[in-house]
């Protein structure tokens, strides 16, 4: 093979990414509707909705650590059929669902699904890619393996185009009414757990009980015990929450921008232009995910990860200067603050991605990768506390406006502070059992 030429993915790789496009197709068919059901159909009020998307966010980002520890238990093959099962009965509980209370529970039921479902998806493919801080080998795949970041941006890129078509089947099928929508969801939900079922390789599930350590004589903890032990990981954890709590303003802040630019109509240029900017995220992620990530590759990671929450903060920033005066040109703060805030998670994920794996080393990473996502879940609920009372002034031109996104720049700007520190005093290494131990740091990603 041609040292130019990039691996090419084995087919459980391929599955797992073909997969991953199939659940958030059916995923961002559903869900972005579940506002629409609750108002129009069941009368709920603002609280209520809030309440329930709120109850089907933290479902499944705060479950994201108990789902990858029972795929190290387990084996991920099994826990993934059983998150595609979980979300399937869920979104038949929507369709179903006549009132408030029971949308809630399947609103549950759904989340919970995605928390057994993405950890175990996310270490079966840290499994199929290398560390590029070792040389390859005949065990680990040798050259013929892709990286962990190449693999993670591909999972990125297929995400987005799901993405971007779930929300426009969810639409056509909507004029059926929501429980064909819903249907419909758990349908494919039910497909993809047939296929996982018979493509993936069956995996071995651990043995109860402490495995020993024979270099060390002594047990090996579980492999979440061991994450938490870790108090590099968990400060990474926590710098890294700020990246979810900062994505998931698109739902939250965005709309209170767009109201700002076209205030006192219900049907202006923010109505009309929130389609365009989640498009505008989502196109691209599909165009420049594989390029920002082969940069990211050459950079040290002391630079790409504090870069990239950089341009997260960089983005609010932009739109907390121009928030208390007039709008001269409309949409452009708005645009700005997508395209800085993709940038910055193109630019972080798939390296963050790989070093989770490093950081879990030989150990099942599962439970390191719902550690992630559960900090990230907990961050989302205790920053929104934090910025959603200033979120009504920023719907208007008035001095105050810009406190909300200088609040939500502040946090990733913190983090990229704080993972400069970590990552330039110590790296996660693959082959140390002692993760707290100092270790120096390199000059490119994936070489300790």
């Amino acid at each position: 093979m041609s040292a130019r030429t990039p691996p090419r993915p084995t087919a459980v790789v391929r599955t797992l990414l073909a997969t991953q496009f199939a659940f958030n197709v059916g995923f961002y068919a559903v869900v972005p509707f579940l506002a629409v059901r609750l108002h129009e159909d069941l009368a709920a009020t603002g609280t209520a909705i809030a309440v329930t998307l709120a109850v089907r966010t933290f479902s499944q980002q705060g479950m994201f650590v108990v789902g990858g520890a029972l795929a190290d238990r387990y084996g991920a093959r099994r826990v993934m059929v059983a998150g595609t099962a979980v979300r399937s009965l869920g979104y038949l509980a929507l369709a179903l669902a006549g009132s408030v209370p029971w949308m809630i529970v399947a609103a549950a039921l759904t989340g919970i699904g995605g928390a057994l479902f993405s950890p175990a998806l996310e270490s079966l493919l840290a499994a199929g890619g290398t560390d590029r801080s070792a040389p390859a080998g005949p065990a680990d795949g040798g050259p013929d393996k892709p990286s962990r970041e190449r693999l993670f941006a591909l999972l990125a890129v297929c995400g987005e185009v799901g993405a971007v078509l779930g929300p426009v089947l969810g639409a056509l099928l909507l004029m059926h009414g929501f429980s064909a929508v819903a249907l419909a969801g758990a349908a494919l939900f039910a497909v993809v757990g047939v296929v996982l079922w018979l493509v993936l390789p069956p995996g071995r599930a651990r043995r109860p009980g402490p495995r020993v350590d024979r270099g060390a004589d002594r047990p090996e903890p579980p492999s979440w015990r061991a994450a938490l032990r870790d108090r590099r990981f968990v400060v990474f954890c926590l710098a890294y929450s700020s990246y979810l709590l900062s994505y998931n303003q698109l739902y939250v802040a965005l709309p209170v921008e767009l109201d700002r630019i076209s205030p006192g109509t219900g049907t202006g240029a923010g109505d009309r232009a929130l389609a365009g900017l989640f498009l505008l995220a989502a196109g691209l992620i599909v165009v420049a995910q594989l390029p920002v990530a082969a940069l990211t590759r050459r950079l040290p990671v002391t630079v790409s990860l504090p870069a990239g929450f950089l341009l997260m903060a960089a983005g609010f920033a932009v739109v907390a200067v121009v928030a208390p005066r007039p709008p001269v040109v409309p949409l452009l703060p708005a645009i700005a603050w997508v395209v800085l805030l993709t940038l910055g998670q193109m630019t972080v994920v798939p390296v963050a991605m790989d070093q989770v794996g490093r950081f879990a080393g030989p150990r099942p990473a599962g439970a390191y990768y719902g550690a992630l996502a559960t900090a990230g879940g907990v961050a989302v609920l205790l920053g929104s506390l934090v910025t959603g009372p200033f979120l009504d002034a920023a719907r208007h031109a008035v001095p105050g406006a810009g406190t909300a996104w200088w609040l939500m720049a502040l946090f990733p700007a913190v983090s990229a502070v704080v993972l400069a520190m970590l990552f330039r005093r110590a790296r996660p290494r693959a082959s140390d059992d002692s993760p707290s131990d100092p270790i120096p740091t390199s000059t490119r990603n994936g070489h300790p």
